[in-house]
């Protein structure tokens, strides 16, 4: 009499409703208890079910067997079955997946086999975390809030222009969190739509208008994240979110009428300033706009020049606005900038016959101001500038080699955000001295 010899083989692996992500890699994207995966043998010639006892098992991350009431040579079993009752108990992690081995025990004539899976079963759910829609304005856009509402003020020569885009970012609420990938983004705006995490688009796209409103017009605004088996979030799936426009009351003036035009202008607040739009701007006549801003330093009159275009071929803006204590908004920066050395310095400009003292600026913006990638000196370029409030300046250039109280006297309490390119830049700017009061954020909005 010679005993019976099982044929070697394993346990094989079949998904039913999971998707093996990424094909081929033998993890298994799951996203409820009721994925089935269907569970064979490989060996030849194994005894019919009728005369042997074929019995099933499985083990989640090397614990007991539970039994999964099969006996014949293959089964199909839900992962509730197996013993993952809720899906919250399984990896969101691919590289360290839950991992379930399968068994199946063979009796035949007295005598048993053990087949098990090869490898253990890779288990991963994904998850698109809970997220929303940013927004980051352009530099030179002013705003202002409205029923608690950001309002975006323009002027209508802005709508399509294309160094004025606003920048809309799908990101999870919890900065912990990540999509998974594979994650796409589907947009929808009031006319057309987009694909990708971020959108970059003009006021006229973005609201699908041609003209601006005297008070705020509301548009809305949806992105929808899917990963395919992904269990998606309860709320704010999709994202959402109303963008609100308006247009602002500017006046044109010419630099040559500039100095006049001041001197005719009525007292007002630093809250309520004259926004002006200054044309005729070239690189060699700078000087001019700054001396007519000089007239009015210590004077009740305010102005804000964020809807002003800057000459395109101006390379330095070496105390461009120094000591210009009665301007609240400036100009977006030009890209060939390379040199802003005290471009808004406020420190003490008295005894230069400018009736600045220090500390005096009345600067609070616009809430984005962005410096280009090709700038190499940012020396005293903010310092005293203590009337910013609740400004992103963003720093595009690796290539700033002076920093020295770039950020001087500036607080905590003026929740001013640097974003920089890298750690490098994040370094140059703390050892540059005196920038203490910003905060320093790695990478660019």
């Amino acid at each position: 009499f010679k005993p019976y010899v099982f044929p070697n083989g394993n346990v094989t692996v079949t998904a039913t409703t999971a998707v093996e992500s990424p094909s081929g890699s033998g993890k298994y994207m799951v996203n409820a208890p009721g994925n089935t995966f269907t569970f064979g043998l490989s060996a030849a010639n194994l005894p019919p079910a009728n005369v042997a006892s074929y019995s099933w098992s499985a083990s989640v991350n090397g614990g007991a067997f539970t039994d999964l009431n099969v006996s014949a040579q293959s089964c199909n079993r839900t992962l509730s079955a197996m013993g993952i009752t809720n899906i919250s108990t399984v990896s969101s992690d691919s590289d360290n997946p839950t991992e379930v081995t399968i068994k199946c025990h063979v009796v035949y004539c007295g005598v048993e086999k053990d087949y098990v899976t090869t490898t253990a079963i890779n288990l991963w759910k994904c998850v698109i975390p809970e997220y929303k829609i940013t927004i980051l304005p352009p530099a030179g856009i002013d705003t202002v809030t409205v029923g608690g509402n950001t309002v975006y003020l323009l002027i209508n020569s802005e709508l399509n222009d294309s160094n004025k885009k606003f920048r809309l970012r799908v990101e999870p609420v919890n900065p912990s969190d990540s999509f998974p990938t594979g994650t796409t983004f589907s947009w929808t705006f009031p006319a057309g739509g987009g694909t990708g995490n971020t959108q970059d688009r003009t006021a006229s796209s973005m609201c699908s208008i041609s003209s601006l409103s005297p008070s705020p017009e509301e548009h809305e605004v949806e992105c929808t994240a899917s990963c395919t088996g992904a269990i998606v979030p309860t709320n704010n799936h999709p994202a959402r979110v109303n963008v609100y426009v308006q247009e602002d009351s500017v006046t044109e003036v010419a630099i040559g009428d500039l100095p006049n035009y001041l001197s005719t202008l009525a007292d007002t607040t630093a809250d309520n300033p004259y926004k002006l739009k200054v044309t005729g701007l070239t690189s060699s006549n700078m000087t001019d706009l700054r001396s007519a801003l000089w007239s009015i330093n210590n004077t009740g009159k305010y102005i804000n020049l964020v809807h002003t275009t800057l000459p395109s071929d101006l390379t330095s803006m070496n105390g461009c606005f120094q000591w210009c204590n009665r301007l609240t908004g400036v100009p977006a920066i030009p890209a060939n900038v390379t040199n802003m050395s005290n471009c808004f310095d406020h420190g003490n400009g008295s005894a230069n016959g400018h009736n600045c003292t220090t500390g005096s600026s009345t600067l609070k913006g616009p809430s984005v101001i962005r410096i280009p990638a090709g700038v190499t000196n940012m020396n005293k370029c903010f310092n005293w500038c203590t009337s910013l409030q609740d400004v992103k300046i963003i720093i595009e250039s690796t290539t700033v080699t002076n920093w020295t109280r770039t950020f001087g006297s500036i607080s905590a309490s003026q929740n001013v955000t640097v974003y920089v390119p890298n750690e490098d830049v994040k370094t140059a700017i703390i050892n540059g001295g005196g920038n203490n009061g910003v905060t320093i954020v790695v990478g660019l909005p």
